[in-house]
């Protein structure tokens, strides 16, 4: 099974758990270097689409899927300190809010910004799993509101909890007509959080069945 993530599965076949290591180790560096989410690449990145093939299996039929997916736009933002409900029935819950006048999204797809109350309302979990829940309001160049709600996860950097890499899907609300097809869509968002900086990609990811 081919993947879309970052994350290089260690082959079944490797003949000993010591090999099994090794190539796993290779792999996930090759991964990493490949999907890092910088400055510099994001500067380039355009619209863009690619197909990646894997195998669906049951008792009863194999088949081939296709999945593509295309550059929408990036979102960016600044986060305020957030404020702590600790150790609650859940876990922790920490509520951040987007800075005034610091939101913006641009890209072929949608360009705006982000107006309040927006907010992440993150439950960091009693495993350490941080969850995000985040509510914004897009205010478009051409003066439409859009209501973007995302759920992911935000891995945090091992050397520096303050950055993370973070997986997302977003759902959208909006009646303006030239942005209604955003209704009927799961965005996926790819980003990093640096500091109090926030930066996420997003891609509309779809897949075609073939038997």
């Amino acid at each position: 099974m081919r993947q879309l993530s970052s994350a290089v599965p260690v082959p079944f076949d490797c003949p000993s758990p010591q090999a099994s290591r090794q190539r796993a180790t290779k792999s996930t560096k090759a991964a990493s270097s490949h999907h890092t989410f910088s400055q510099e690449r994001a500067s380039y990145l355009r619209v863009r689409s690619f197909t990646s093939k894997f195998i669906m299996s049951s008792n009863e039929d194999k088949g081939t899927v296709s999945l593509g997916a295309e550059y929408l736009y990036t979102w960016e933002a600044e986060l305020e300190e957030p404020i702590i409900v600790p150790n609650g029935p859940s876990g922790t819950r920490a509520v951040v809010k987007i800075a005034e006048d610091t939101g913006k999204v641009y890209g072929p797809a949608l360009n705006g910004r982000v107006v309040g109350p927006s907010s992440d309302w993150i439950l960091i979990g009693t495993d350490g799993t941080v969850s995000l829940d985040v509510r914004v309001l897009i205010q478009t160049e051409d003066e439409q509101i859009i209501y973007q709600k995302i759920n992911g996860r935000a891995v945090r950097d091992g050397d520096n909890p303050s950055n993370s890499t973070i997986q997302s899907g977003s759902t959208y609300e909006t009646s303006s007509g030239k942005y209604q097809y955003l209704n009927k869509k799961v965005v996926t968002g790819l980003g990093r959080k640096t500091g109090n900086k926030i930066k996420i990609m997003y891609y509309d990811v779809q897949g075609t069945g073939e038997d």
